[in-house]
């Protein structure tokens, strides 16, 4: 559940950032995903595509985020820098205020400039190429597994981007080091002493 509140967190700061642009209907937040949908990450995308759908009813079932219902839009990138672009700007045009992606570094560090300069918040949970961990557009932020091995936290990120106050301390701690060969072997007999 920790996630899905760290989302919603995210959430309250885009709507502050930007103000909530969804017009249409005054009741909900415009928010999107957008990765591979199509193409030979689609695997991935699909697991995106999920996991959007899923906390959005999860967040919606909770009484949504500050009295609103989240509106997922479902954006595809294909992984091309290029569709990334104008799949970014179709969301800009729909009045979103969050996008959930991408997942290839090539098509986040394209669409982050565009979101910039509609002030939208990006969070990518796949990107790692240091041109977007390392300088993020302001209103841009990369949580990776692969970004903490490098030795960046999402805490130095998030304080490079305007998201610096709004992530639960949950989001903003550094890893612990991993547990030596010989700690994880004593453990490991230790659990197979316990059976």
């Amino acid at each position: 559940m920790k996630p899905i509140a760290g989302l919603v967190v995210a959430l309250a700061a885009a709507v502050s950032l930007a103000g909530c642009g969804g017009e249409e209907d005054a009741n909900t937040i415009p928010i999107a995903m957008v990765g591979p949908v199509t193409g030979e990450n689609a695997a991935f995308g699909a697991q995106m595509k999920n996991g959007g759908e899923l906390a959005v009813e999860d967040i919606n079932a909770a009484g949504g985020v500050l009295g609103k219902k989240l509106d997922l839009s479902i954006g595809d990138d294909a992984c091309y820098a290029e569709q990334a672009v104008a799949v970014a700007n179709q969301m800009t045009a729909s009045n979103v205020v969050l996008v959930v992606g991408h997942y290839c570094s090539s098509s986040s560090i394209a669409a982050s400039k565009v979101y910039a300069k509609s002030n939208m918040v990006q969070i990518s949970p796949a990107s790692t190429n240091p041109t977007l961990t390392d300088d993020p557009a302001p209103t841009s932020t990369a949580f990776a597994a692969v970004t903490i091995n490098r030795g960046v936290s999402p805490a130095s990120i998030s304080q490079r981007t305007s998201l610096t106050r709004t992530l639960p301390s949950s989001m903003t701690t550094t890893p612990t080091a991993k547990a030596s060969p010989k700690k994880r072997r004593r453990r490991s007999t230790q659990r197979a002493n316990r059976k």
